[in-house]
């Protein structure tokens, strides 16, 4: 694990979601407690200025006395040099650089709902998306993705489109050491990808991304440029927004087991997250398995013009996406149908 000076062991990206402040632009992460007998929903709210996913899921288990007995392992990397990673990408500036697509949408408002669509899936039908993507040589995060994507490409963006870029965070701890352990400690690069875009062209694509160090590249100048006095960042994130047009920040956070034992939540509950978005990342989303079942969220953000019909259905295809891999034996009802089920209708029993 790489020690940093005091004055970088802040956490670098909390700044930046300061800076929506003055735009109004919301940093909450909201997390979902599902009632397992009937589906109903307690909404907590955290703010991402003081917290990533993963730090979110960690102060959660703290306040509500649950005990966590496996989370995303910390995996130690070196740090590489700032002038290392410029000198790099200096010598790549003679072969063909990959575009990042700018993003025409197929609705623009901004009237939209800014809710957040959860859904989940049984234990079986996670183990058997861990066996899918196992026997396409692939993460599970590829087929995830995969899934969202042709969702977005299909009914959210504007007809004719033949590409669009998502934000993949990568987390750093055990590489970087903050003051603050549930603190912003992630980092992340652009991914483009073409409007058919199948798992195993995503898995590449990560895995490129991730040898030539990118996530590196973003994390230094966002530490170094986090020094600057907030109104500056405050201008450079307004000069951003306007010059950018994402599909949206995939959040995966892993997968996480919990004792509720001895805490105030209910045996059984069904945990679900989601990030914030924003005008130029507005496919919110966020995919946790919590002992032992795959939840998914959504949140469009009201730039797309979406109702919470619409959400929810964009939510009901990407789940069925996923079940579409699935043999018959192994996925239960699909559609509208899974959209009314709680989730004790569904999840088998388990401790």
């Amino acid at each position: 694990m790489t020690t940093l000076p005091v004055y970088l062991r802040r956490d670098g990206t909390a700044p930046w979601f300061r800076a929506r402040d003055p735009l109004g632009i919301s940093s909450e992460i909201r997390v979902a407690w599902l009632a397992p007998r009937t589906g109903a929903i307690h909404w907590e709210y955290l703010s991402h200025q003081e917290v990533d996913g993963q730090g979110a899921m960690q102060r959660l288990a703290r306040c509500h006395g649950a005990r966590i007995l496996q989370q995303p392992e910390a995996v130690a990397h070196p740090v590489p040099a700032f002038s290392r990673l410029a000198w790099a990408r200096w010598r790549q500036q003679t072969r063909p650089a990959t575009p990042m697509p700018f993003t025409r949408w197929r609705a623009t408002s901004t009237s939209g709902s800014n809710e957040v669509s959860v859904g989940w899936f049984s234990v079986a039908e996670t183990l058997a998306l861990k066996q899918a993507a196992r026997q396409r040589s692939v993460p599970l995060t590829a087929l995830l993705l995969s899934a969202l994507h042709d969702m977005v490409m299909t009914r959210l963006v504007e007809p004719g489109t033949t590409a669009g870029a998502w934000l993949f965070p990568v987390n750093l701890r055990g590489s970087v050491e903050l003051a603050d352990p549930e603190a912003n400690n992630l980092s992340g690069f652009y991914l483009p990808l073409p409007a058919a875009a199948d798992a195993a062209l995503i898995h590449n694509a990560v895995r490129e991304r991730l040898r030539a160090g990118d996530h590196w590249w973003l994390w230094h100048q966002g530490r170094w440029a986090s020094l600057l006095p907030q109104a500056c960042i405050n201008y450079l994130y307004r000069h951003l927004l306007g010059r950018s047009s994402y599909l949206g920040s995939f959040s995966y956070l892993g997968e996480w087991w919990l004792d509720y034992r001895d805490s105030d939540i209910p045996p059984r509950t069904v945990m679900a997250i989601c990030g914030p978005g924003s005008p130029n990342h507005p496919v919110a989303n966020g995919i946790l398995i919590c002992n032992g079942a795959l939840t998914l969220s959504l949140r469009l953000d009201p730039i797309l013009g979406c109702d919470d019909a619409a959400r929810d259905a964009c939510l009901a295809a990407w789940q069925d996406n996923l079940l579409a891999l699935l043999p018959a034996s192994s996925r239960g009802p699909a559609g509208e149908q899974r959209r009314h089920l709680a989730p004790d209708d569904l999840l088998e029993a388990h401790a």
